[in-house]
């Protein structure tokens, strides 16, 4: 829940544990559905199972997200000011 939300913020692992709870939650029913059935059974036996799901989500967070959620929106905030800096700055001299 620390990794998912972000360490070392006051409102990341709170963050991390409601979707970490959510989306347990809402994978239980997912893989209870009856769409699992027409998937080939290489695909239906890892899908089916939530903790797979969530652990593969948890990889991609950690890889894409390395602050957590936490971190994301200050991550977003400096890459549109960078992008707002080299557009106001035009081609650069040589």
């Amino acid at each position: 829940m620390v990794a998912l939300g972000g360490a070392g913020t006051r409102w990341g692992p709170i963050l991390g544990a409601v979707l970490y709870t959510y989306l347990d939650h809402r994978l239980l029913d997912v893989a209870a559905a009856e769409g699992f059935e027409r998937l080939p059974a290489v695909l239906q036996a890892p899908l089916s199972q939530p903790l797979f799901i969530l652990g593969m989500l948890f990889v991609v967070m950690v890889y894409f997200f390395p602050g957590g959620l936490a971190a994301l929106p200050g991550r977003m905030r400096a890459a549109l000011d960078s992008r707002r800096r080299g557009r106001a700055g035009g081609a650069a001299p040589r």
